[in-house]
């Protein structure tokens, strides 16, 4: 369990967003690093399932329904709990997106759960700057 917390604080660290004071989230197109924060949020966070949505930013030329059933099945969450957007930023192109499942974005949204993870963060980092 300790090295599942010290690598889901460290993903959360260099791919989550800690502006929103209300929800924990982090964005990737790699489903290794979704799975480990998942499993993280399941296993030490004791999240209930049906309080993880996964947003999906997908290339309109992607196919959705294969997208929904790739993340749900990698991620083990429900068809019902992704919502999957058009990927809309115009500085990118469609012909380099990488993946044809789209970027996953993981969003809890938890006041408590989300200045502990905050505080456990910041904790940790303050032992390696001393």
């Amino acid at each position: 369990e300790k090295e599942l917390l010290l690598a889901s604080l460290m993903l959360y660290w260099a791919e989550g967003s800690r502006r929103n004071k209300h929800s924990i989230q982090l964005a990737n197109l790699d489903h290794r690093i979704l799975k480990i924060f998942v499993e993280f949020l399941r296993t030490i966070c004791r999240i209930h399932e049906n309080k993880i949505t996964l947003y999906v930013q997908l290339y309109r030329k992607f196919n959705k329904k294969r997208a929904e059933i790739y993340w749900s099945k990698t991620l083990k969450i429900a068809g019902s709990q992704i919502i999957i957007n058009p990927h809309t930023d115009k500085r990118s192109k469609g012909e380099e997106q990488r993946s044809r499942f789209g970027i996953a974005r993981i969003q809890i949204h938890n006041y408590k759960l989300k200045n502990w993870l905050d505080r456990k963060l910041d904790y940790c980092l303050s032992q390696f700057n001393e």
